[in-house]
């Protein structure tokens, strides 16, 4: 199955497959039941909800940041966050967004594992808003039901896989068809789905096979519809991450095998694969697709690629981007071999987040130049650490670049040449301390904790002079890291012992000597 070395995760996917234990790790968590039809609102916060970001979507001068849906209006002067319990204490995040208007679209899941360890991307629902984000409507998850196992397309039935759980059907991405008023959702292993009444149900929308490059629904068909990773009749195409309806109505799928696009909204489809030469995609699995508005012409339409994994790909299949201006008639390819995340675009010039760092471009993707310094020199020790991967790029109306980072949230309004970086920031003593954000001596974030998606832990804590000692669950001393600072403060931890080895998955435990005393906590470890 398909290998996306990023967050995601969750945010935007990581498709690659997990320790059983590291899911049931992250089990652990609380989660409070919601409610179908729940009016969910936002709460004051003091900065993004989690250092590593992953997801960023902007409209206007507001910006949506990290899988926990921390919103700024003020370029990050004052943040808010959506106040679901499932989110801000349970193991949901956030997969995707869209905002247009006064619309707004979160998806929402968490991560499982199956009896043979495998990632599983499940859905938990999703929130509605019709004001802008300032509240939200929660509704279900997709699933089927039993009747849903033959499907009617044009002339034909076919049989389908039915999913009775959301097991599978995570919605990776999201796109508003403002026309239609339709909500197309890339749920995974569930499809392509769609939605005319605001996710109080879902449609499948057919997705030719493997076997066909197009798909009519004047034509008979007899295929199965359903995902090659639930059963040997389904197809990688039918696995789908990533959508997008652009300014001509023309709907654009992005799957494990394959870029389909549909003239008609969703009735009859074409599909292209990565094949030898330029003009055609790097590789054919779709991780990314974006719009970039321009005036006086079609919009591009921004492609990010990466191999399949699979046997019915093309051979030379590499990671890179494609690039379509004129609807899908031709494609041109760039950024060949690098790990592209996300897309965003100011005017004619377009951002590329990669696992290298932020690639910038100001004549249409033929040359590129590569940010890779986030320093902060107002607050060099909130600095994104050299090498960091950027998930998430975006820009907003007030002149700013944003920059999703696993060491930060960066922001810049010179065009990357300074920047500003924000991080999560929960005081060891809150204002209004409460039994979920008490009074504590210490505590390290993120935690669970992992070294490839988080890049390091933060053990925050206060006092003078310290040491802080990490210890395995045998209590084997494993790193010991310094401080000399004054007052409230944080070291890192990037999951390694003293002679450079990643320590395997599991717990550990600090200790802080200072000021005479011991502090203590728990890290878990999971990859």
């Amino acid at each position: 199955m398909l290998s996306f070395e990023k967050r995601p995760p969750v945010i935007r996917p990581a498709f690659r497959p997990i320790l059983a234990a590291a899911a049931l790790a992250l089990a652990v968590l609380p989660a409070s039941a919601q409610t179908v039809g729940q009016a969910v609102t936002l709460r004051p916060a003091p900065g993004p909800a989690r250092t590593s970001v992953v997801l960023l979507d902007a409209e206007g001068p507001t910006l949506w940041a990290t899988g926990l849906l921390s919103r700024t209006r003020d370029g990050g002067a004052t943040w808010q966050q959506v106040d679901l319990d499932s989110l801000r204490f349970g193991r949901w995040r956030a997969y995707s967004m869209e905002t247009r208007g006064n619309a707004a679209i979160a998806g929402l899941g968490y991560v499982t594992a199956n009896d043979f360890g495998d990632r599983i991307d499940t859905g938990s629902g999703f929130l509605f808003s019709e004001t802008g984000g300032d509240s939200f409507r929660f509704t279900a998850p997709i699933t089927d039901r039993v009747g849903d196992s033959t499907l009617v397309y044009g002339i034909s039935r076919l049989s389908a896989f039915t999913f009775l759980t959301p097991d599978g059907t995570a919605p990776f991405a999201l796109s508003l068809d403002a026309d239609s008023n339709v909500v197309y959702a890339a749920a995974g292993e569930g499809g392509l789905r769609r939605s005319i009444n605001r996710g109080a149900s879902w449609q499948r929308v057919v997705l030719p096979p493997d076997s066909q490059d197009e798909l009519r629904p004047d034509a008979l068909n007899g295929f199965f519809v359903g995902p090659r990773t639930r059963t040997p009749r389904g197809s990688f195409n039918h696995i789908v991450y990533s959508v997008l309806v652009d300014e001509a109505g023309t709907v654009w799928a992005g799957s494990l095998l394959g870029l389909n696009r549909s003239d008609d909204r969703g009735r009859s489809w074409r599909r292209l694969t990565a094949r030898a030469g330029a003009g055609s995609l790097p590789s054919s699995a779709i991780q990314v697709l974006r719009e970039q508005p321009l005036a006086g012409a079609r919009n591009p339409v921004w492609i990010a690629t990466v191999p399949a994994g699979v046997t019915a790909e093309f051979s030379g299949a590499t990671s890179g981007v494609a690039v379509t201006r004129d609807g899908g008639l031709t494609y041109e390819q760039t950024l060949l071999g690098e790990q592209v995340f996300d897309f965003a675009f100011r005017g004619a010039t377009v951002y590329a987040a990669a696992a290298r760092g932020l690639f910038a471009s100001g004549d249409g993707g033929r040359s590129w130049t590569l940010v890779r310094d986030f320093f902060d020199a107002a607050r060099p020790g909130d600095s994104v650490p050299l090498g960091a991967r950027i998930f998430a790029a975006a820009t907003t109306a007030d002149g700013a670049l944003w920059a999703g980072t696993e060491g930060g949230l960066a922001r810049s309004t010179d065009g990357g040449a300074t920047w500003r970086v924000f991080r999560a920031d929960v005081p060891l003593r809150p204002e209004r301390p409460d039994d979920r954000q008490p009074v504590v001596s210490a505590y390290a974030y993120p935690n669970p904790f992992s070294p490839a998606l988080d890049g390091v832990t933060r053990i925050r804590f206060d006092g003078g002079a310290a040491r802080v000692r990490i210890f395995d669950f045998a209590m084997r001393l494993v790193r010991t890291l310094r401080d000399d600072g004054a007052g409230e403060r944080e070291v890192q931890w990037d999951g390694f012992d003293e002679g450079g080895v990643r320590a395997p998955n599991g717990a550990y435990f600090y200790a802080i000597d200072r000021d005479g005393a011991t502090v203590r906590g728990k890290i878990l470890v999971v990859e």
